[in-house]
């Protein structure tokens, strides 16, 4: 059997009439209640003007923010030339650049090189309180939260906190992201062999042989694991000639 046809339905038709009464009910409207709609429209443009403002502004800073960033980085890397400041002095401008962007545009890249300069100065306790905030501030920015979790392990280790070093490394494997993952357990590794505890430093250099064989660290990890079976094999036969004697 054919389809049976739908009727289309047709399009309500605005009237001049219903036009003209939606004009005389906001005319009436507006007579009546003035004072609210002056300060309604006020309201309004006042909001667009501050958008408009903080748009611009906040545009601006973080425009600011990067060229200062961009400044410091050459001085930090001395991309200026060489002879025109000591190394101290291109420190100290790559510090002020990065702490006037910073202070422009709160970010991690800019908190970063601040302690990167603070290490270099010998600033221990200063690039500590810098990488402390920097993974407080921002644990989005993985790579960054990683790289600062290892220089605080590398302070806490001047130091001699061994085991606050040892906890911030187990942090940046337990981060989620795969940065520096190997490096982590490399580092966890070499400061449990330098506490004595050499089962654990073992179990660390066999992760990296299992999960990474790409890292710059196998070779390594692979020769301690090595070295290890030769001593166990190695006492063993000695044992075994001792037994039959």
């Amino acid at each position: 059997m054919p389809k049976p046809i739908k009727k289309r339905k047709r399009k309500k038709h605005i009237t001049e009439e219903e036009v003209y009464s939606f004009l005389e009910t906001c005319r009436d409207y507006y007579e009546n209640n003035k004072r609210f709609v002056h300060l309604l429209v006020v309201a309004m443009l006042s909001l667009v003007v501050i958008v408009v403002f903080t748009t611009y502004y906040f545009k601006d800073r973080a425009k600011k923010a990067y060229a200062l960033e961009y400044e410091g980085y050459k001085y930090y890397h001395k991309l200026y030339d060489a002879s025109a400041l000591s190394d101290d002095e291109a420190l100290n401008k790559a510090l002020e650049k990065f702490q006037l962007a910073y202070k422009k545009k709160p970010e991690a890249i800019s908190l970063y090189y601040i302690a990167l300069v603070q290490l270099k100065k010998g600033q221990d306790d200063k690039a500590l309180k810098s990488l402390e905030t920097l993974v407080k501030k921002f644990p989005r920015n993985k790579e960054l939260t990683a790289l600062s979790l290892y220089e605080i392990a590398q302070i806490q280790i001047r130091k001699g906190n061994r085991e606050s070093a040892l906890r911030n490394l187990e942090k940046m494997y337990a981060l989620s992201s795969p940065y520096f993952k190997d490096l982590a357990l490399y580092e966890s590794a070499r400061l449990l062999e330098s506490m004595n505890k050499t089962e654990e430093a073992l179990k660390k250099y066999s992760l990296i042989v299992e999960r990474y064989p790409s890292s710059p660290y196998f070779s390594i990890a692979r020769s301690k694991i090595e070295e290890k079976k030769k001593k166990e094999d190695k006492k063993e036969s000695s044992n075994k000639k001792k037994k039959t004697k």
